[in-house]
This record gives structure tokens, C-alpha cells and sequence, in this order.
């Protein structure tokens, strides 16, 4: 039997679906599946009722809703069977006794909720400070790579400008070794002319030393 103790709990919890007594002696089809489908939401479950009751869409959501809360009530007493006869034929005594175990196990399952968050609290919390330190780290990583960056291009521009000037330098030597090849070749070219202007210079002294002849044969011819 749902007692008045148990409606006033229904009540604080779930204010926007209030139990009357009216509701519980004479139990409807829709008064029951707009009941769990509000309890269902508590958990957490997208469900929602099609707009016309006279389809197959709607026979598919009804057969869904008795799953699961026929699931609920095993998870507290697995003996006790919720059936798409039930939802469709409700009765008083199996609707107050369904209610008050559906109400009982989310009290029990807010309880678990608490306890399991304070036992999770405290690694959760460390989790927490250890990704905010890694992401602090990961930060000042960023932040230390995008400085090295700044100073390898700041670097690379500088040699860049220090290649150009010695590409300029190097220009303007071989441009100078050029000039200078120019007047060595210039010099050869003149040394080779007086080499064989020296070399026709002898020939021809030495033709004519052939031809002078010596005092004795001047004497001789003189005779």
C-alpha cells in the first residue's frame, strides 16, 4: 500500500508530477505512463510518449517503458515482474506497490550516488589537479618551443643577410681576379711579342755579322 508518508516523498521529489490519492484507487493507462516516464527522466533516460496513442509507434514505446522499469524493480527484488498488461490495466494495489518500490530505490540510488561520489571525490579531485598541471606544463612547452622558433628564424635571417653580403663580397672579388687575369694575360701577350721581336733581332744580327768580313781579307782583297 502507497501510505501518506510515501506520497509526501513522491511529492517533494518529483513536483512536477504529483500523486493524488484519487489517482492511486482508480489508476489510469496515462496516469501510470506519465508517472514513469518522469521517474525514468530522473535517471537520466530521453523518453517521451508519441503524440497519438493509436499506432504502432506507440505500442513500441510502450513495450520499451515495461522493459525498463521492469528492469528497476529486479534490480531490488527479482522476483517481482512488470508486464505491458500492467501498464495497460493498472491496478491499484500493483501500482501502490510498484510505486513505493520504485520511490524506495531512488532514494537507495541517490544515497549509493553520495557515497560513490565522496569515495571518488578525492582521486577525482587529484585527477583534476594533475591535468591542470599538465596543461601547465604543456603551456610553458608551447610558449619555451615558440620562443626557440622565434630565435632559430631570427638566426636563420641574420645568416641569410651575412650570405648575401659574402655572395656580394665574393662577386665583386671574382669580378677583381677577373680584371686582374685580364692585364696578366695582357702582359704575357706582350712579353711573347718582344720574346720574338728579341729572337728576329738576333736572326738578323747574326746575318749580318756573316756578311762583314775581317781586316785580313779587306788587305787581301786590297792587293
Amino acid at each position: 500500500m502507497f501510505k501518506k508518508e510515501n506520497m509526501d516523498s513522491w511529492n517533494a521529489v518529483f513536483t512536477e508530477c504529483q500523486l493524488r490519492s484519487s489517482d492511486l484507487s482508480k489508476p489510469t493507462e496515462g496516469f501510470l505512463t506519465s508517472v514513469l516516464v518522469v521517474y525514468l527522466k530522473r535517471f537520466g533516460y530521453k523518453i517521451e510518449p508519441p503524440s497519438t496513442m493509436e499506432n504502432n509507434e506507440y505500442h513500441l514505446f510502450r513495450i520499451k517503458l515495461v522493459k525498463q522499469i521492469d528492469h528497476m524493480l529486479k534490480i531490488t527484488n527479482e522476483s517481482y515482474v512488470f508486464t505491458y498488461y500492467d501498464l495497460i490495466r493498472p491496478t491499484p494495489k500493483k501500482t501502490s506497490q510498484m510505486l513505493r518500490i520504485l520511490l524506495n530505490y531512488l532514494f537507495y540510488y541517490n544515497m549509493y550516488k553520495e557515497e560513490v561520489f565522496k569515495m571518488v571525490g578525492k582521486p577525482l579531485n587529484e585527477l583534476q589537479d594533475l591535468k591542470a598541471r599538465v596543461e601547465k606544463t604543456r603551456c610553458e612547452n608551447e610558449r619555451r618551443q615558440k620562443d626557440k622558433n622565434a630565435e632559430l628564424k631570427q638566426s636563420i635571417q641574420m645568416l641569410n643577410e651575412g650570405l648575401s653580403t659574402s655572395r656580394e663580397e665574393l662577386k665583386t672579388y671574382v669580378e677583381k681576379i677577373g680584371a686582374k687575369k685580364g692585364d696578366i694575360g695582357k702582359l704575357e701577350r706582350e712579353i711573347e711579342e718582344l720574346t720574338e721581336k728579341q729572337k728576329q733581332l738576333q736572326e738578323d744580327k747574326n746575318r749580318l755579322l756573316n756578311k762583314v768580313v775581317s781586316n785580313d781579307e779587306f788587305q787581301e782583297l786590297g792587293k
